[in-house]
């Protein structure tokens, strides 16, 4: 009897062990008291803790909605990747900043202050870095990279992105956009450093519901009076960012008695092509005077005019898809104006009226500039969002 009792004690006490040494799931205690089994990024901050890469605050908690310094995400990788580096005195993250830059980590970044949020471009360049510092070949890749790595995306970040993306460390958002100048989350942190250090949990089909989008079809582009070899290099650019494989390009010169216009019209489908007011949007290049008397809009001066109607189609193709097309355009039609920002503030601007009453979105006017360039958006009864562009 004593050594049966004594036989079913000890199987209990391993069982018992058993279960507190499986890793944590849903509903069990973390480590962390602003961290649990609920959260999405759960199992990679565990993980990271139990790696002894991450600690935590004195506080207990992780902060997963908070942003990760640049200084604090160059630890995180150096850590990841193997190295000991240990705090140092004055400003504690010169050693590993020291140590990133001997590992080629920092290489291609352009960063002064490494007390500041990173942003995810900047996180990008390091991600490669480190891929390329762990050894790692370069492998295949034929899928589609996000939406918004055309002209909108600086050219710095963009090897390195796709280079994450290839990968499959790098995912970007549901949307499928990669928004290089937004800052990186802790917890979004978490699962970067881990794809990092562990292939097996890389994601290597994000891109996959997406594919059809450009690959289902071949070019759609028409030309009317007009060949590609007689525009410029800038409306070139601009029809190369517009034209795909799921709607119809139309570019088209038009000849006035005081002006010449390069219009580029972007369709649905070829049903509604040809007909400007079908289109989902438009932008429209002026070669010389305008003619227009009109100042208010900036008509009599303006180079570009951009007129965007109805995007959303409550179809497979996300609306991420056209706005992030906009904006890459726009980006080559404003070469050398700092257009990342005028963008954005564009598709604000659309998504703002697609929200408002009917009767409340008609001629709603604001007038921008900065030193060079003036931008004024205003909105009519046919278009809803129109953007003049003049120089100052």
């Amino acid at each position: 009897m004593y050594f049966k009792c004594r036989k079913l004690i000890i199987s209990v006490i391993i069982t018992v062990l058993l279960v507190i040494s499986l890793p944590c799931s849903a509903g069990q205690v973390s480590r962390f008291t602003d961290v649990t089994g609920e959260d999405w990024f759960f199992d990679e901050v565990m993980e990271l803790y139990g790696k002894g890469i991450i600690n935590g605050y004195d506080d207990e908690t992780y902060r997963p909605y908070s942003y990760v310094k640049t200084d604090e995400f160059i630890k995180l990788t150096v850590t990841a990747l193997g190295y000991t580096v240990s705090n140092a005195e004055g400003y504690w993250a010169s050693g590993y900043i020291e140590k990133a830059n001997t590992l080629g980590l920092l290489n291609g970044l352009d960063v002064t202050d490494y007390t500041k949020p990173i942003t995810r471009g900047e996180a990008a360049i390091i991600i490669a870095n480190a891929v390329k510092a762990r050894g790692e070949e370069d492998s295949p890749y034929n899928g589609m990279y996000p939406f918004d790595l055309g002209a909108y995306t600086p050219v710095k970040y963009l090897s390195a992105i796709k280079k994450g993306f290839e990968k499959g460390i790098i995912t970007g958002y549901e949307d499928f956009t990669y928004r290089y100048s937004e800052n990186i989350l802790r917890s979004e942190c978490s699962a970067l450093i881990i794809r990092l250090i562990s292939p097996l949990e890389r994601m290597t089909d994000h891109a996959k519901q997406y594919e059809g989008i450009l690959l289902n079809a071949s070019e759609k582009i028409t030309y009317v009076n007009v060949t590609d070899d007689e525009i410029n290099t800038v409306i070139k650019n601009t029809v190369n960012e517009i034209k795909d494989r799921t709607g119809v390009t139309f570019v088209e010169k038009k000849v006035y008695e005081t002006k010449t216009v390069y219009e580029i019209q972007y369709y649905k489908s070829l049903p509604y092509s040809g007909n400007p007011a079908y289109s989902m949007f438009i932008f429209r290049f002026f070669d010389g005077e305008t003619g227009y008397p009109e100042t208010q809009w900036g008509y009599d001066t303006m180079f570009l005019k951009v007129e965007i109607r109805a995007l959303d189609w409550q179809d497979e193709i996300p609306l991420s898809f056209y706005k992030s097309k906009i904006k890459n355009a726009l980006c080559c039609a404003l070469f050398g104006n700092s257009p990342q920002p005028v963008s954005d503030y564009m598709v604000e601007w659309y998504d703002s009226i697609r929200n408002m009453k009917t009767e409340k979105a008609y001629n709603i006017t604001e007038d921008n500039s900065n030193d060079t360039l003036r931008y004024v958006f205003f909105t009519m009864q046919n278009t809803v969002c129109n953007y003049t562009f003049s120089y100052r």
